[in-house]
């Protein structure tokens, strides 16, 4: 079964509790993370390697270069979008 909750009138099933502070956690990480790796993908091609090295605080300069090769990846992908032209900016204006 599960337990009432003060001043509700549901009750919550076993385990729910524990499941949903652990994936608020999770996502809250996540989200964290998200940041860090958008960080160093825009800023990749904006600054010297080791500057974003120690920007993002990574000990291993292998790390950072897996962001660098991401951003490059990124880039090549963003060229193959297709727009319609109606979509693209106009010189001049």
């Amino acid at each position: 079964m599960g337990r009432r909750t003060a001043g509700t009138v549901w009750t919550v099933p076993r385990g729910i509790e524990s499941w949903s502070r652990a994936t608020a956690r999770r996502v809250h990480y996540d989200g964290f993370h998200a940041l860090r790796r958008a960080y160093a993908t825009l800023n990749a091609d904006a600054m010297p390697a080791a500057v974003l090295q120690r920007k993002m605080r990574h000990r291993s300069f292998t790390t950072t270069l897996r962001y660098i090769a991401l951003a490059e990846k990124m880039k090549k992908s963003a060229e193959r979008v297709f727009v319609p032209e109606f979509l693209k900016a106009k010189k001049g204006s």
